[in-house]
């Protein structure tokens, strides 16, 4: 798929399009927990998921980014 992109350096250039995949994980109780315990379990979270063949051979290729959105023991706001 290819797109045209319109900007001041680029004119009429095609543009390769990518489609993207995002992962968001809820640990039900995870504020809860005392913070030893919190950073445990997120860690087991992430050894499992960065086990996965699907991780293993997005790594292995180069295209993939992670990030984590949460550090354990941080204040989080309710919206």
């Amino acid at each position: 798929m290819h797109a045209k992109v319109t900007s001041s350096s680029n004119v009429d250039q095609p543009t390769k399009l990518e489609i993207a995949h995002v992962l968001f994980t809820d640990i039900v109780g995870y504020s809860k927990l005392p913070l030893d315990h919190q950073k445990e379990v997120l860690g087991t979270l992430q050894a499992v998921v960065s086990s996965t063949p699907e991780f293993l051979r997005a790594q292995a290729s180069g295209k993939l980014l992670t990030a984590m959105l949460h550090k354990p023991g941080s204040q989080r706001r309710r919206l």
